[in-house]
C-alpha cells in the first residue's frame, strides 16, 4: 500500500540545494570556457576543480534525503545527481582511479596527472565549504540545514546499516 504521509518539504529543498550546485558549477565552466584556452593543464585544473566540488557537494545534501526518505529516496537521488552530472561534467573524471589507470597504460602524460588530481583535491576540499555556506543561506526555510550548518562533525548518521540495505 502506498504511503500518503509523506513531505515534500525536504526534498524540495534538497533539489533546490542540487539545482542551485549545479548552476553555479555550470557558471563557473561557462567563465573558465571563455577565458582559459582549452585542452592546456590549467583548463583541466579548473574543470577537474569545478566538476568534482559540485558532486562532491551534493553528497552533503543526501543526508537530508536519508534523513526523511530512506535508502530507497539516497537511491533515487544519487542515481539522478550521477545521471546529471554525467551531462554537465564535460569529461570530467571526478575520481583519481580513471587518470591513473590513464597514465598507467600511457595514454596521459605525468603532468595532466597531476593536473587533474590536483583539481579534484581542490574541488574535494572545496565540496564542504561550498555545502556550509548553502546551508548559511538557507538557514531559515530549511531546518535540516540549520542542523546540517551547526554539526562541527562531517560525518552521516544512518537509519540502518548498508549491510542490511543489500540483505532485505
Amino acid at each position: 500500500m502506498l504511503r500518503t504521509d509523506i513531505d515534500i518539504g525536504p526534498i524540495f529543498i534538497a533539489t533546490s540545494f542540487y539545482l542551485t550546485v549545479f548552476v553555479i558549477a555550470e557558471l563557473t565552466r561557462k567563465i573558465v570556457d571563455r577565458y582559459v584556452a582549452y585542452n592546456t593543464l590549467l583548463y583541466y585544473f579548473l574543470i577537474e576543480a569545478v566538476a568534482t566540488s559540485q558532486m562532491c557537494t551534493c553528497v552533503y545534501e543526501n543526508a537530508v534525503i536519508i534523513r526523511h526518505y530512506g535508502p530507497i529516496g539516497f537511491f533515487f537521488a544519487v542515481t539522478s545527481v550521477l545521471f546529471a552530472g554525467g551531462f554537465t561534467n564535460r569529461g570530467a573524471f571526478i575520481s583519481p582511479l580513471k587518470p591513473i589507470e590513464m597514465f598507467y597504460y600511457g595514454s596521459i602524460r605525468f603532468d595532466r596527472l597531476l593536473s587533474v588530481v590536483a583539481g579534484e583535491a581542490l574541488g574535494g576540499y572545496s565540496a564542504y565549504r561550498v555545502a556550509r555556506q548553502l546551508w548559511y543561506w538557507s538557514l531559515s526555510i530549511a531546518a535540516d540545514h540549520a542542523i546540517n550548518y551547526e554539526s562541527t562533525r562531517c560525518a552521516f548518521a544512518y537509519k540502518v546499516t548498508f549491510s542490511v540495505i543489500y540483505c532485505q
